[in-house]
């Protein structure tokens, strides 16, 4: 039984295809680790967490990031990196609302083929941010 009073971060298994939702509930939770999973598609409930800080999705599939992840305005870490680029691998969409992110310090996306243009543009609107490509 989590309690949403005394959540402030959380850590999961490899195993999950599909974000949690149970997370969606807790409203204080400031850290989310689940890297390693198999999660494709970054839901817009997440905008729910309006506490996060840190984000890993290192080492998933996530290919999807919602326009609302803009909501999360005291996001200081997310980790998008590492998912192996094949014939069979997604590209990552980021979307514009991205660039509201300004408190971010660290923005993680190596091994995600994104194009120079697309990270100089990331640098450009993110200038105090640490991107990693």
């Amino acid at each position: 039984n989590l309690s949403n009073q005394y959540a402030e971060g959380v850590a999961v298994g490899s195993s999950f295809a599909k974000f949690p939702k149970v997370l969606f509930s807790l409203t204080k939770l400031e850290r989310i680790d689940l890297g390693g999973c198999f999660i494709k598609k970054l839901p817009k409930e997440i905008q729910r967490l309006k506490n996060l800080r840190y984000l890993n999705l290192f080492d998933c599939r996530t290919y999807d990031i919602p326009e609302k992840i803009a909501s999360l305005k005291k996001l200081e870490q997310l980790d998008l990196g590492y998912y192996p680029v094949g014939p069979r691998a997604r590209p990552l969409r980021l979307p514009e609302s991205i660039c509201q992110l300004k408190q971010l310090k660290y923005l993680g996306l190596s091994s995600r083929g994104l194009s120079l243009q697309k990270v100089k543009k990331l640098k450009k609107c993110l200038p105090k941010t640490k991107i990693i490509f």
